[in-house]
């Protein structure tokens, strides 16, 4: 699966204000709420709110902003309501 059709999924997300997970290619994933894909439309980030973290992903205790700045690039599976949306790494 491609850019594009992650993109479409995290725009949907947004739109019904669903939460589903990230799986990061670094193995890490995290809880989130899409709120912007504003950006990625254009080849930028995609701006989450992480409900909750599985592994640091630079967000800590110390971090003021539940908020991250996602690439596309950087997530290789979504996860809604228990079912994988997205796979880009083919080992589901």
């Amino acid at each position: 699966m491609n850019d594009s059709v992650l993109l479409a999924i995290l725009i949907d997300l947004e739109q019904r204000s669903c939460s589903a997970t990230l799986q990061y290619k670094w193995g890490s994933s995290d809880e989130v709420q899409v709120h912007s894909t504003m950006h990625a439309q254009e080849g930028g980030d995609v701006i989450v709110e992480v409900v909750r973290s599985t592994a640091s992903t630079g967000l800590d205790e110390f971090s003021s902003s539940p908020y991250l700045n996602v690439y596309l690039e950087d997530v290789d599976q979504v996860i809604v309501d228990g079912g994988l949306v997205f796979d880009r790494t083919g080992r589901s």
